[in-house]
């Protein structure tokens, strides 16, 4: 007979959380564990998009295509490039790189009808879809172009108005190379600008230039501006020298007529008709 006794222990482990050293015990126990969730501190920079295609018509990396300004007696300016930017963003352009260059083994595009200062703003819109950067650049070649001559404008008086005549200039250049080359936003933009410089003195030329180049607002503030100020823009040269459609539209709205109501030459249908 096995008279053995077997003793049977079990063991449980718990864990120690805490000891406080002020009471004389051990408290055993289980406890949860909690995760506290904290904002990532992972610092997203900026986009660089913009910057990066300004890029590379600044400093002409992997160009493919030159234009070149040729206008009036200026020297020219060129600007390197690039078709498939200009044919995405341009229509205008995209035809022009199709078919005028097929065969051109220089891929010079050369613009004889636009201001240099003009197309180099039409350009960097066409690459970083920014007014404020259109603005820089008309600010910096207006700087650059009316520097030489300030000190004697500045003598004689003129010197706010004369830049204030350049700015409208500038913008006229901007709006027309936008109306050659299709970029509506761009001209769009420029009507709004031009719409804001009305005057008595601009007011028949920027009439004139909406009527050529279909700015429908600029030229509905025209007629608007110019008969509410009719009797110092009749006097005027320039009121003389408008083109007969323009002067037409300019008599129409006086009478209180809209051009889309009735059209020049044109008998309104009767009614029984």
């Amino acid at each position: 007979v096995d008279d053995s006794i077997t003793f049977k222990v079990e063991v449980e482990e718990s864990v120690v959380f805490s000891h406080p050293s002020a009471v004389p015990q051990i408290r055993l126990g289980k406890a949860d564990v909690t995760f506290e969730q904290k904002t990532p501190s992972v610092e997203v920079p900026p986009s660089t998009l913009q910057a990066d295609l300004l890029s590379l018509l600044t400093e002409g990396r992997h160009s493919d295509v030159t234009i070149e300004a040729v206008y009036g007696e200026a020297a020219p300016v060129t600007f390197s490039a690039h078709t498939n930017i200009l044919s995405q963003r341009s229509d205008v352009f995209a035809a022009a790189f199709s078919h005028e260059m097929r065969e051109s083994a220089t891929r010079t595009l050369t613009v004889t009808d636009v201001p240099p200062p003009a197309l180099k703003a039409l350009l960097h819109f066409l690459y970083t879809d920014d007014f404020d950067e259109v603005q820089k650049v008309l600010r910096e070649e207006g700087s650059s172009g009316g520097s030489s001559s300030s000190s004697g404008a500045a003598a004689s008086g003129g010197a706010s108005s004369g830049a204030a005549e350049q700015s409208i200039a500038q913008l006229q250049a901007v709006l027309a190379a936008a109306h050659k080359y299709g970029v509506l936003r761009l001209l769009r933009w420029a009507e709004g600008q031009l719409c804001d410089k009305l005057s008595c003195e601009m007011a028949c030329s920027l009439l004139s230039l909406a009527h050529v180049y279909g700015a429908t607002e600029l030229e509905r503030n025209c007629l608007a501006f110019m008969k509410a100020n009719m009797a110092n823009v009749v006097k005027r040269a320039e009121f003389a020298t408008l083109p007969p459609e323009a002067l037409v539209k300019f008599n129409m709205h006086c009478a209180g007529i809209e051009p889309s109501e009735e059209e020049p030459g044109r008998k309104r249908k009767r009614d029984d008709e």
